[in-house]
């Protein structure tokens, strides 16, 4: 029979279990602040895992693990080679010895536990022996291993010296590679990072390209056969039918995001549209008339989600000619966000915009941004009443409703009951109370008769004006007094008790802001009360 000794205790099993430590010492970086924006772990929680790193020796490398797992430093790393100094006031990495494999090791140590790297712009100078014998050692090896993600934000304000180092950091087992802010001057990096991680990353699955590109860079997409993502952010570049028919060859490809600057431009539609076998999510931002041609352009198989996003400035027509496209495609029923950013002369054009944006076919509709002529309680319940698994919703008002009022605050709790999963709700009100429906006593008779349900999980709420009124509320608040506040706060509180962000129009005043600060204070007693139940 066993001894007692050796039947294994619950700590000895997770002192031997690295995985379930690495998420230990994970769950210690939760909070929203403990990483920068680009994933970084920040004092203190960083310092907390040095710590424990310390404790005892199996803790070493899972500690170790997490705190290097995401890094936004490449120049770091060279620190970490013995034999290289920063020379001339701190501005030149150099060496007077000969480097070999043996003085990598801490740069390995460390390099192999970095998932997600940034490499920003540095102001350091790298001396050329050093890149040399970089690059000669990555050529049989990696200096970063398990390198995931390769973020670079800002190609365009790399230095030539900087662009020397893109060349050593991916890895084999890259998934995803960002290049952002790429220009027509160093496009040219860009494309020369893109096809190296081509030759050595045969199983990425993400690539965002963000710039200003040329066939240059958009011919090497069709050697991308493992793409499951593919977002283009493209400034002042052509999206033509080369390109569609390369993107169409990637078998794997699921979600295909364009976004079109102002000074894209997709050509006319050629005569057989290219069809995107494989894409289920398909996004597209730009002017109406581009994204016409671009839905003319394309068919699909199996899509299941569909966004359109059209920018400042889109006519009407075009729009109502992509949403005739749409209905061509059978992909209506697929569209989950809609957004309209602004019309010209809108006093014609909402009128057309709402004539032509068939609400009732968006089936799956969950973010919906429109201009609107005017809106009533009625419209509520009436225009958008098939929208009801809305997220997010945007409305914002051009005028008054020329035989109505418009809403006011006591109105959204229409919208509390009749959009049981938005989470962001920006919605133009002609008032905050109004005499014709109650006033001020209108919110005071609802908080005497609470809701039945325990409220909604709305987390943003954001107060606009009415177009063509814009300082009105402004104005009007800032005659509000202290009870008026409280009144107001304790309403919003009953609707929204989840609520993390609320805004008026511009610009704010002292009432305004006693709002806030009571809803603050209503949270912060029940999370005390929360608090203490534990």
């Amino acid at each position: 029979m066993d001894s007692v000794k050796d039947v294994p205790t619950a700590q000895s099993q997770v002192l031997s279990n690295p995985d379930l430590l690495q998420h230990i010492f994970e769950r210690l970086c939760t909070r929203p602040d403990v990483k920068s924006s680009y994933g970084r772990i920040t004092a203190p929680e960083s310092r907390h895992i040095l710590q424990a790193s310390l404790v005892c020796r199996s803790f070493v490398e899972p500690a170790m693990d997490v705190l290097w797992a995401y890094m936004n430093s490449w120049t770091v790393f060279l620190k970490l080679i013995p034999t290289v100094s920063l020379q001339r006031e701190g501005s030149h990495f150099s060496t007077t010895e000969v480097m070999t494999k043996s003085n990598l090791e801490r740069l390995l140590f460390y390099g192999k536990r970095v998932r997600y790297l940034v490499v920003m712009e540095f102001s350091e100078t790298v001396s050329t022996h050093i890149y040399f014998f970089l690059s000669q050692f990555c050529r049989d090896s990696h200096l970063f291993p398990g390198l995931k993600t390769l973020y670079i934000p800002t190609v365009s304000r790399l230095s030539v010296d900087n662009h020397n180092s893109l060349y050593m950091l991916p890895s084999p087992n890259m998934n995803s590679l960002h290049l952002g802010e790429v220009t027509e001057e160093g496009e040219i990096a860009a494309a020369s990072v893109l096809s190296h991680v081509l030759l050595i990353a045969p199983f990425l699955r993400e690539l965002y390209l963000d710039g200003k590109f040329t066939r240059l860079t958009l011919s090497l997409l069709g050697g991308l056969s493992n793409l499951q993502t593919l977002d283009l952010r493209l400034d002042e570049s052509i999206l033509d039918s080369d390109l569609l028919m390369k993107v169409s060859q990637l078998p794997r490809l699921e979600t295909f995001i364009i976004a079109l600057g102002k000074n894209s431009r997709v050509p006319s539609a050629p005569a057989s549209p290219t069809t995107l076998d494989s894409v289920r999510n398909f996004s597209i931002c730009g002017s109406a008339d581009n994204l016409c041609r671009l839905l003319q352009s394309l068919r699909f198989v199996h899509l299941d989600g569909l966004r359109l996003q059209f920018n400042a400035e889109s006519a009407v027509p075009y729009i109502q000619s992509c949403l005739s496209r749409c209905s061509e495609l059978g992909v209506l029923s697929a569209i989950t966000e809609f957004v309209v950013a602004h019309v010209a002369d809108p006093e014609i054009a909402l009128m057309e915009l709402e004539s032509a944006v068939p609400l009732h076919s968006f089936k799956s509709i969950q973010y919906l941004d429109i201009p609107v002529m005017s809106l009533t309680k009625d419209d509520i319940r009436s225009r958008f009443k098939q929208c009801q698994g809305l997220i997010e919703l945007d409305l914002r008002s051009y005028q008054l409703p020329t035989d109505q009022q418009g809403l006011v605050l006591n109105d959204l709790e229409d919208f509390a009951q009749n959009f049981k999963n938005l989470n962001r709700l920006a919605v133009s009100l002609a008032d905050i109370f109004n005499d014709n429906t109650g006033g001020i006593q209108a919110l005071e008779k609802s908080l005497a008769n609470p809701l039945a349900w325990d409220g909604h999980d709305l987390e943003e709420l954001i107060i606009l004006p009415i177009s063509t009124i814009t300082q009105h509320l402004p104005n009007t608040t800032a005659k509000y007094t202290y009870k008026e506040a409280i009144i107001v706060s304790q309403y919003i509180d009953m609707l929204f008790p989840r609520l993390k962000k609320l805004e008026f129009p511009e610009p704010t005043n002292p009432w305004v802001e006693q709002v806030k600060a009571l809803l603050e204070a209503y949270q912060g007693v029940r999370n005390r009360e929360a608090a203490k139940a534990l």
